[in-house]
């Protein structure tokens, strides 16, 4: 382990568990080494008095990489919708100098549907966590991914004249809203 200026509490699980880290960069590289302390309960026997609590320490013998923040992820993405069709797929354009490496599970584009002229909007969205394969959009280059299309929360969809705003989800990047005519036939074929 490399020489590890300070530690923080990264995260807090509960009063007897948190998880530590120190961060260090080696050869431009940025890393985190990392570890959890808590208050264990070792000595229990089955039937037997209550055992009291003795510190544990536990240590990843590896560090860590840095992850890219949100707004480090996003800054050089762009959503763009195909120029033609209905938008059951946006492309994810790399705008920047160097090539964006993201997982595939970063790519969950959500098209949320709202009043024309909204400008604010929330919806749900959960996600089980797994990464998946590492996917690189190259610089100027870009990645067409399916889109997932789902109302603000508390809106019915009914036919209409609405709008559809893309949300790259896990970075929290808009995309640019379009026009959106909802007919019965196109509630179908999304319900179906």
């Amino acid at each position: 382990m490399g020489a590890c200026p300070f530690w923080r509490v990264l995260r807090r699980y509960s009063p007897d568990s948190v998880v530590v880290g120190s961060p260090e960069t080696v050869h431009g590289e940025r890393r985190w080494w990392l570890g959890q302390l808590q208050l264990a309960y070792l000595d229990q026997e089955p039937d037997g008095p209550p055992a009291a609590p003795r510190p544990v320490v536990m240590m990843d013998p590896q560090p860590h990489p840095v992850r890219a923040s949100r707004a480090e992820r996003r800054r050089a993405l762009e959503l763009r919708w195909p120029s033609s069709g209905f938008p059951s797929s946006i492309e994810i354009v790399n705008r920047g100098s160097a090539p964006v490496e993201l997982w595939s599970s970063e790519l969950a584009v959500l098209a949320v549907v709202t009043g024309p002229g909204t400008a604010e909007f929330s919806f749900g969205y959960s996600d089980y966590g797994v990464l998946g394969e590492t996917v690189t959009v190259p610089s100027g280059g870009s990645l067409l991914v399916p889109v997932r299309v789902i109302t603000a929360s508390g809106a019915a969809l009914v036919p209409g004249s609405f709008e559809l705003h893309p949300v790259l989800v896990d970075s929290g990047l808009l995309g640019e809203a379009v026009p959106l005519e909802v007919t019965s036939e196109l509630i179908a074929r999304l319900q179906g």
